[in-house]
């Protein structure tokens, strides 16, 4: 899918230089520079969006695989269930021997 994104902005963007170039007809240079500028921002912008989307995607892979775990984790018991354990309370002895 990347790739996609890429290989249509890079032949978007040399259509659109090479036209720029050629409707100038060479008549003056400032039709050749725009065009070689629009062929190479097109490229530029062509490989920096490709590279945004294929990070989003790695985003949204890793983000699918952690809430995958955490699904599973919630399903399995971490530990053997203790009820034999009775609430204690805490006097001022138990504070003073901490302390």
């Amino acid at each position: 899918m990347r790739d996609n994104f890429f290989v249509l902005g890079v032949i978007g963007s040399i259509i659109g230089g090479i036209s720029i170039i050629l409707i100038g007809n060479f008549e003056n240079g400032y039709t050749f520079l725009i065009g070689l500028v629009t062929l190479g921002i097109g490229l530029f912008i062509s490989w920096f969006s490709s590279c945004l989307i294929y990070g989003f995607g790695e985003l949204i892979e890793k983000t699918t695989e952690i809430s995958k775990n955490l699904k599973s984790m919630n399903q399995k018991p971490i530990g053997p269930k203790q009820k034999h354990m009775k609430e204690k309370e805490i006097t001022e002895d138990d504070i003073n021997r901490l302390l």
